[in-house]
């Protein structure tokens, strides 16, 4: 069988196609796989905007609780104070409702309210609880009632009374505990011993600026 110069040019320019097809399926493969890529990236960074719009918005209207001042509760036995106890407020300053799940308020005496107070509390189940704050809102947890006569020594000795203490809450996005450290300073602006036209002795309250609370 003769092979013609018609018939070897024709296989030539067959496999000359056959070379273009091949190159341009390449081709295309490149940019099909530049394609994927070019999607998983704008997927991926569509993700991340969603995530960070999330992350914003949850930090915009989660629970936030902070220390709101202290009030006093006197215990009043014929007209006379006997004992006294401190109540640490709480205000939701968040846009969602939050929950106290732990929190205590102790009492000491400090001879000097500008020198480090670092005091370390022992966790017990006895400080759990289960205060909803909802937004706007104000809650409080008290202290132990103390003796007006304990409070009348320490005050004679120079010593400011003290309230500190911390709670521990979430919200509604999760149960990751959060935690609102306090501690202040009780001035009475009267004898708090005494009642004047049936009302026990008002006061006002200082924070401390440099303390920590460790619980353990």
């Amino acid at each position: 069988m003769l092979v013609t110069s018609k018939d070897t040019l024709a296989q030539w320019a067959m496999a000359f196609l056959g070379l273009i097809a091949t190159g341009l399926s390449a081709w295309a493969v490149i940019l099909l796989k530049r394609t994927l890529l070019q999607t998983a990236i704008a997927t991926k960074a569509a993700q991340e905007s969603v995530s960070v719009t999330e992350k914003m918005g949850r930090l915009q209207t989660q629970a936030y609780l902070s220390f709101n001042g202290t009030d006093l509760h006197f215990l009043v036995n014929e007209g006379v104070p006997i004992s006294v106890h401190v109540r640490a407020k709480f205000r939701n300053t968040g846009q969602s409702p939050g929950k106290i799940v732990y929190g205590f308020c102790h009492i000491a005496f400090l001879a000097d309210l500008e020198a480090p107070f670092h005091p370390r509390v022992e966790r017990t189940p006895l400080h759990r609880t289960t205060v909803n704050v909802g937004p706007g809102e104000v809650r409080w947890i008290a202290s132990h009632p103390i003796a007006i006569k304990g409070v009348l020594n320490a005050l004679s000795e120079r010593r400011s009374l003290v309230v500190y203490g911390c709670v521990e809450f979430t919200d509604v996005f999760d149960q990751v505990r959060r935690v609102e450290n306090f501690c202040a300073g009780i001035s009475f602006h009267s004898d708090p011993s005494q009642m004047t036209d049936g009302i026990t002795a008002s006061h006002e309250w200082h924070a401390h600026q440099e303390y920590s609370i460790t619980v353990s």
